[in-house]
């Protein structure tokens, strides 16, 4: 998990000690493994690394961390297609009680992102956001992930979940369009000139395996 300036490349073997290492559930899980260079707040422990074994909850930071590795990457397909949104902006304002208080009849009503959403760009990088295609946004709520993805342009709003089967339920749908109504608010603090959709963003669910 560390790497030293002049370090002789490991071999297969050490790799395979430093995985076992790391993803040993009998060590002390709140060890920390590694930190994200430049990004203080990032840091993955051993119940992260651990999380990645099979039939384990994968955790919001091993999340986090991938979205700042992509919005990180030198590829232009990453700089120029796609930002990614860390997890916890959404599942911090998608709570049950904020739920049961969001309303789009008569009126839009609803707990949205806080007044300074956007001056940090630690967590939301608004500029780098205003220049890409699509805004993956993912999200863990009852320990389940799934994927919003926003294509800007268009204002489309596409739903990928692994266990959405058919049409999804009314509490289901109405957590899309709350998801839908932050993700334009979030699109008006990256692009000033943006402007909302009428009746919320047109949401269209991907057939995801």
């Amino acid at each position: 998990m560390y790497s030293y300036k002049g370090a002789s490349k490991i071999d297969e073997d050490d790799e395979e000690r430093v995985r076992r290492w790391a993803a040993n559930g009998s060590l002390e899980q709140s060890e920390v493994l590694a930190s994200y260079e430049g990004r203080q707040h990032l840091s993955l422990l051993r119940e992260d690394i651990c999380s990645l074994l099979p039939w384990h909850w994968v955790t919001s930071n091993i999340i986090q961390w991938m979205c700042s590795t992509f919005n990180d990457s030198e590829s232009l397909r990453y700089k120029e297609d796609f930002y990614c949104i860390p997890p916890g902006i959404l599942e911090t304002v998608l709570q049950k009680r904020n739920l049961a208080s969001f309303r789009e009849d008569p009126t839009v009503s609803y707990v949205g992102l806080g007044p300074h959403f956007g001056d940090d760009s630690m967590f939301f990088d608004k500029i780098a956001a205003s220049m890409q295609k699509w805004w993956f946004a993912l999200v863990c709520i009852d320990h389940h992930w799934w994927l919003y993805a926003f294509e800007i342009a268009q204002k489309r709003l596409w739903v990928l979940d692994s266990m959405n089967t058919g049409v999804p339920n009314n509490e289901r749908v109405k957590l899309h369009a709350y998801a839908g109504r932050l993700i334009e608010d979030m699109a008006k603090v990256s692009m000033p000139a943006y402007e909302h959709t009428e009746n919320g963003l047109p949401r269209f669910y991907a057939s995801v395996p």
